[in-house]
């Protein structure tokens, strides 16, 4: 059996084409003490396919993340989360990439399609909090789905 920095590594070391499929294909023979790590290095190192993450892996990455920090707790105010969309993108209470800042939330609203942009405002309970990401500037808060609720359009 692998030591932890082993898993790590060795997906660490693949093609990001190959990460999400391997993820998915291994997961469930992988330690609980790497799955969390290897979790954040996946999703950070994707483009897309977020939407093939199966709801057993968010589930079991919520499960066994540690305590949130206060610093998260105190930028998502009230359970407040955003997120950047056009309009005929994916329903919002079925996705699971949000983000704390809504400057954020605004860059990816606009970075395809100015004129058909949506920013997305929900609450989130601090438990249904899959990951929070940090490693690309972008506040991102990884949830499970159908877990936003009070979801509204911001004007």
């Amino acid at each position: 059996m692998w030591e932890q920095e082993e898993y790590v590594e060795f997906f660490d070391s693949l093609d990001k084409c190959y990460l999400l499929m391997t993820m998915k294909d291994r997961w469930e023979y992988l330690p609980d003490e790497c799955k969390c790590e290897i979790f954040n290095l996946v999703y950070c190192h994707i483009e897309n396919g977020y939407d093939e993450i199966g709801d057993d892996i968010l589930e079991d990455v919520c499960r066994l993340r540690p305590e949130l920090p206060a610093e998260v707790l105190t930028k998502i105010e009230n359970g407040k989360i955003y997120r950047g969309d056009v309009k005929e993108g994916r329903c919002p209470k079925q996705s699971t990439s949000w983000t704390a800042s809504l400057k954020v939330a605004e860059w990816f609203s606009n970075r395809f399609a100015r004129h058909n942009s949506v920013v997305w405002c929900g609450k989130i309970d601090p438990g249904n909090i899959v990951a929070y990401i940090t490693k690309r500037d972008e506040d991102e808060i990884v949830v499970k789905r159908g877990t936003v609720t009070d979801i509204l359009q911001v004007p």
